[in-house]
C-alpha cells in the first residue's frame, strides 16, 4: 500500500497490458499516445488529453511508438496528504478522460522538465504530485459542474410541460438537491424553479403569438394546470396576461395582419 502520493515519468514498451491498481492513478501525456479501454468506455491519452484510473478499475492499455507519461499514484486512505476528493473518483468511473487546458499543459511541461533533468527526492516529488492534484481537481470540478448544469437545462428545455421537481433536475445533474440549487443559481442567475417557470412562459408566449389554440389549451400544453394558473404566473413574472399577448399579436400591421401557423 502506498504511504503517500508519488509522481514519476514512465515509458511503456509497445504492446498491450491488462492492469488493475490498489490505488488511484492520474496519467498525463508528455509525448506519444496510449489507448485505454475500461470496458464500458475507451479513449486515447494524447497531447491534450489525460485519464483518471480509479482504484480497482480493470483496464487494458495499448501503447505504440515513442512515449512518455507523467504518472501520479494516489493511495486511498482518507487521511492521506494530497488525496483527491472522492467525488472526483466517483465521477471518473463514468467519465475517466479529461482535456488539458493551457495552464495544465504548462504545469505538465514544468514537472516533466524537472523529473527528466534530475532525480527528485521524496519531499519534492510529493510536493509536485500535490500541485498536479490540486490543479486537476479544481479544473475537473469546474468542468463537471458545468456539464451537470447543462444536463439539467437540457431536461428543462425538452420536458418543460411535465411536472419536474428540483429532485428530478438534481438527479439528472448527478448532484444532491441542495448542492444542485447552489450550483444552478450561480451558473444561471436564477433558482431552478424560477428558470423552469420562465421557460414554460416563453413557450406559452410563442404559442399565443403563433397558433390558434385556445389559451386554456396552451396552458395545458406548457405545463400549467389551467388557464388561470398560466395567467397568474405570466402576470407575476412578465407583468402581462396571455390575452394581451394574443390581442397584440393579432393587431394589424400596416395593411396586413399577422398570420398564425397551422
Amino acid at each position: 500500500m502506498l504511504a503517500h502520493a508519488t509522481l514519476s515519468v514512465r515509458h511503456y514498451e509497445p504492446g498491450q497490458m491488462d492492469l488493475v491498481h490498489d490505488w488511484h492513478q492520474i496519467v498525463l501525456p508528455i509525448e506519444g499516445t496510449q489507448d485505454v479501454d475500461f470496458g464500458h468506455t475507451e479513449g486515447t491519452i494524447a497531447a491534450e488529453r489525460g485519464v483518471l484510473v480509479p482504484q480497482g478499475q480493470p483496464h487494458l492499455i495499448r501503447t505504440r511508438g515513442r512515449n512518455r507519461f507523467i504518472i501520479v499514484d494516489i493511495p486511498c486512505p482518507t487521511n492521506c496528504a494530497w488525496l483527491m476528493p472522492q467525488d472526483i473518483w466517483r465521477n471518473a468511473t463514468a467519465e475517466p478522460f479529461f482535456n488539458l487546458d493551457s495552464g495544465l499543459r504548462h504545469l505538465v511541461g514544468y514537472v516533466a522538465h524537472d523529473l527528466t533533468n534530475e532525480a527528485l527526492g521524496t519531499t519534492t516529488a510529493t510536493h509536485m504530485a500535490g500541485l498536479v492534484i490540486d490543479a486537476l481537481t479544481s479544473r475537473l470540478r469546474r468542468s463537471w459542474k458545468s456539464a451537470a448544469i447543462c444536463r439539467a437545462l437540457e431536461l428543462i428545455h425538452t420536458r418543460y410541460a411535465e411536472s419536474l421537481t428540483v429532485s428530478d433536475l438534481a438527479a439528472a445533474a448527478g448532484l444532491s438537491p441542495t448542492t444542485f440549487n447552489e450550483h444552478f443559481r450561480t451558473a444561471v442567475g436564477r433558482t431552478p424553479r424560477n428558470y423552469f417557470i420562465r421557460v414554460r412562459l416563453d413557450h406559452a408566449a410563442r404559442l399565443l403569438r403563433a397558433c390558434d389554440l385556445s389559451i386554456a389549451e396552451i396552458a395545458l400544453a406548457t405545463g400549467f394546470s389551467d388557464q388561470s394558473a398560466l395567467t397568474r404566473s405570466m402576470r407575476r413574472q412578465l407583468g402581462i396576461t396571455p390575452a394581451h399577448i394574443r390581442e397584440k399579436a393579432r393587431q394589424p400591421t400596416g395593411s396586413s395582419r399577422q398570420k398564425s401557423f397551422d
